[in-house]
């Protein structure tokens, strides 16, 4: 399965409405989270990207001017 950013829908009705989500969820995380749920993200987060390791290298390929 691939994923075309360009194409793709977005889950919250407005850019408001996201940042507002993100803000509550900002704070939830900040006020619940333990040592072994932030490591739970991180490891979840890790193995999603190393998953796509080979797409994201060719994303990037094609933007050579990115990080100069």
């Amino acid at each position: 399965m691939s994923f075309d950013i360009n194409n793709a829908k977005g889950v919250f009705a407005t850019v408001d409405a996201a940042i507002e989500a993100t803000h509550k969820a900002q704070i939830e995380y900040y006020v619940n989270c333990t040592k072994e749920g932030r490591e739970a993200i991180i490891t979840a987060i890790r193995g999603a990207v190393l998953g796509r390791a080979e797409d994201f290298a060719k994303w990037f390929v094609k933007r050579p001017n990115w990080g100069v």
